[in-house]
């Protein structure tokens, strides 16, 4: 019996059709994905299972996991040869149905160098009916064709533990997939796995690389999530959120997380400036909606501001010194490392010197935050090594191209940086609701007005208005790459005002919720599978 013959018995459906409606020709391909854990030690058929269970759920489409063994298997390499494949056409060994609803065949490999070209035919057959194949390749397998295996694979995750003996083989396999004629190091994708026991090696020369590996937790509460995201990066379906600068009025980002949480939409990856990059990093370090609505609650009341003022005396380069904020993010988070985060972060500033964009994505996530969060003229410039560097909005105030460089297929972006167009309707409102007032004294906001350095039309409220004419422009621009653009805007928004949290969270939320269809319809949303390389290498290789 064929493979297709056997899953319609099986299922019930013509799913694995030539004819059916996930092959738009007879020549379409799957992609072929390669798990190559460096250890025994490393649980690598619960990773594998629970990966293919999450590729099947997302994309409701056949998943084959081909897992490599030394020991028993369905099927045994050294027994068949390239000709027999030929001869067999389209009848091939029925793969065995998993319980989690995926396809499983295990494959025995003796370890002779005549096995690749068999088991790239025998991959380039399965790959014309299976949308995704994983393929284990076990740590205790022989050189041949594990190597043959992985460079013909359209993307690789190699599995590993921070441990100097992995390490060792990370770096040694690394080396012999360059030297292969076939190998291309940007398919390489290394997969950190951290025990529930034992902490991330933030010190590690994987950790600081400028590409950082991809870390999956075994804590209960972070693996499946995480799995899950790994899943949707195969299948080119992860979701990013680009938090924007803007003060107290970034607060209407926890708005927009707690619909998301609540609504079950999960975020692969965040990228914020200023304070979009503070409410990121509070949530990437594991802290939920209503945790961070409370957190920023601490500052509720009318002198809820001063908690965040440590006047710098004399202040020659900003009124404030910034350590007020650097204690309360550390006590929220910790001194953690970007390394140590539950979801991927990325953190832009503005570097003082060459008025560039720096993105941070390694070291001590608080100082990068501190960086990120200096307004000029308000906080003092913050020094890192042997750079200084100020607020990330100045350069990027709505990261999205950030996460387009990572490669994240659909992005939803918070802006909350106001319009030109809509300040102008604002500045008309006011006009108008003056007029219906009349004049009016009030003694309390004269000596606001003059003693307050931080009160509307005083010094510190020109320049960041001033700074926002700039930012308005590069925020729309930004915007634009996005593919869902929520804007929590207020009439009397003010950037300072830290004291009245609620006011914006619940903007946030609402905004969130008037968009939800739009945003559960871009989750949804099924890309165009059209694959090539796949069959291209396997026909090279048999």
């Amino acid at each position: 019996m064929s493979i297709n013959e056997s899953a319609q018995d099986r299922r019930g459906t013509a799913l694995f059709s030539q004819n059916s409606p996930i092959f738009p020709h007879p020549c379409a391909r799957g992609r072929l994905i390669a798990l190559a854990p460096l250890s025994p030690k490393l649980p690598a058929s619960r990773i594998a299972d629970t990966l293919a269970f999450s590729l099947h759920e997302i994309t409701q489409q056949p998943v084959l996991l081909v897992e490599l063994t030394s020991g028993e298997g369905r099927l045994r390499l050294n027994n068949l040869a390239i000709e027999d494949l030929d001869q067999l056409g389209s009848t091939l060994p029925d793969p065995q149905l998993a319980d989690a609803g995926f396809d499983r065949l295990l494959v025995q490999v003796a370890g002779q160098p005549a096995e690749a070209p068999v088991l790239a035919a025998l991959l380039r057959r399965y790959t014309r009916v299976y949308p995704h194949v994983l393929m284990l390749m076990r740590a205790e397998l022989p050189v041949y064709p594990s190597i043959e295996g992985l460079v013909m694979a359209d993307a690789t995750y190699l599995l590993f533990e921070q441990t100097p003996e992995e390490m060792l083989h990370y770096n040694l396999l690394l080396r012999e997939m360059r030297a292969h004629e076939r190998g291309d190091e940007s398919r390489i994708r290394p997969v950190c796995f951290v025990p529930a026991d034992r902490p991330v090696a933030t010190d590690s020369p994987v950790a600081r690389s400028p590409h950082p590996p991809f870390y999956l937790h075994e804590r209960a509460d972070c693996f499946g999530r995480q799995v899950r995201s790994w899943a949707r990066e195969i299948c080119k379906r992860r979701v990013g959120l680009a938090l924007s600068a803007g003060a107290a009025k970034g607060l209407a980002h926890i708005g927009v997380i707690q619909v998301l949480e609540e609504n079950g939409i999960e975020v692969d990856a965040i990228a914020g400036s200023s304070m979009g990059a503070y409410i990121g990093a509070c949530w990437a370090s594991g802290h939920n909606g209503e945790q961070l609505e409370k957190f920023a609650c601490e500052l509720e009341g009318r002198f809820g501001f001063l908690k965040l003022v440590d006047p710098a005396l004399p202040p020659r380069r900003g009124f404030l010194l910034g350590w007020s904020v650097r204690h309360r993010l550390r006590r929220t988070i910790g001194d953690v490392n970007f390394s140590e985060l539950l979801r991927p972060l990325r953190i832009v500033a503005t570097n003082l010197a060459t008025l560039g964009r720096t993105v941070f994505s390694s070291g001590n996530v608080v100082d990068a935050v501190r960086a990120s969060t200096a307004i000029p003229g308000v906080w003092v410039p913050v020094h890192l090594g042997t750079e200084t560097f100020v607020d990330g909005g100045i350069v990027d105030p709505v990261p999205v191209s950030v996460l387009r460089q990572q490669g994240v297929e659909r992005v939803i972006a918070v802006n909350v940086i106001p319009t030109s167009a809509f300040l102008k309707c604002v500045r008309e409102r006011e006009r108008e609701q003056a007029a219906v007032r009349g004049p009016c004294l009030n003694p309390l906001e004269f000596l606001h007005r003059h003693l307050n350095y931080f009160a509307s039309g005083n010094v510190l409220d020109i320049m960041l208005q001033s700074m926002n004419a700039a930012q308005m422009l590069l925020a729309e621009e930004s915007s634009k790459n996005a593919d869902i653009v929520l804007r929590p805007l207020s009439c009397d928004a003010q950037w300072f005002e830290f004291n009245r949290p609620r006011k914006y969270i619940e903007l946030g939320r609402t905004v969130a919720l008037e968009q939800l269809d739009e945003i559960k319809a871009l989750i949804a949303r099924k890309e165009s599978h059209e694959h090539h390389r796949t069959d291209d290498i396997l026909a090279a290789v048999a």
